[in-house]
Formats: C-alpha cells, sequence, structure tokens
C-alpha cells in the first residue's frame, strides 16, 4: 500500500493521542506529522503533502478558520482535503467552518465508528 501521511494542527495533547492510537491501529501505513499552529502547517505543507488535513478547533483561538484558505491558495495543496474536529457544537460554529473551506466537521467527543469510516474512505478510497 503507498504511503500517505495526514497532518495534524492542533495543540491538544489528549486529541492529538487518540488520533495517534486511531491511525496505529486502524490505519499503520499512514504517518501522522503534528504541528501546533497554521504558520508551522504551511511550513510543513511546503515539505510533504499529506492526504489529508485534520485541525483541532480550539477556544478562543479562531486563527484555525483561516488555514483552508491558507492551504488552498498553495497549488500544491488545493485539493488535498481539510477537515476540522472542534468542541464547538452549536450550528453557527459548523456553519461557519464550512464557509471557512473545511470538507468536513467532526464534533468532540469524536464518535469513533463515524471517524474511523469517514477517514478509512479518504485515505483508503
Amino acid at each position: 500500500m503507498e504511503s500517505k501521511s495526514m497532518l495534524y494542527i492542533g495543540q491538544d495533547p489528549i486529541n492529538l493521542q487518540l488520533v495517534r492510537y486511531l491511525l496505529s491501529k486502524k490505519f499503520p501505513h499512514i504517518e501522522l506529522i503534528q504541528v501546533g499552529s497554521s504558520d508551522e502547517a504551511m511550513s510543513k505543507l511546503g515539505e510533504d503533502s499529506p492526504a489529508l488535513v485534520l485541525v483541532d478547533i480550539q477556544l478562543p483561538i479562531t486563527e484555525e478558520y483561516t488555514i483552508p484558505d491558507k492551504l488552498k491558495q498553495q497549488a500544491d495543496h488545493e485539493s488535498t482535503p481539510i477537515w476540522a474536529v472542534s468542541g464547538c457544537v452549536m450550528e453557527q460554529d459548523i456553519i461557519r467552518a464550512y464557509q471557512s473551506g473545511f470538507d468536513r466537521y467532526f464534533t468532540k467527543p469524536l464518535h469513533l465508528l463515524s471517524f474511523t469510516h469517514h477517514l478509512r474512505r479518504e485515505l483508503d478510497g
């Protein structure tokens, strides 16, 4: 199977540990690359071409909402799927995420069966 990577942008150690564990058990062929900010992500994208970008949106920080636009401005990454995971469950938060360019939005706590299903379709599809 082709080697792929997933870029995780976020600073929550528990969420990072969960994603790392899920990938190790269900997607061992996917390398997890973790960065803490959008600036680090843009730098990392110059070096790598991840199959998926997962952004952990943390309140009150809102810089995460600019990531899809920044990413899609780069020709090599304009079609890279960008997913958000957030504890924000209000309808306006979800709408804002999609309007900002996220392709999928998952709320915390993650429903692991659903999340794994979508990962499988995206990464192994």
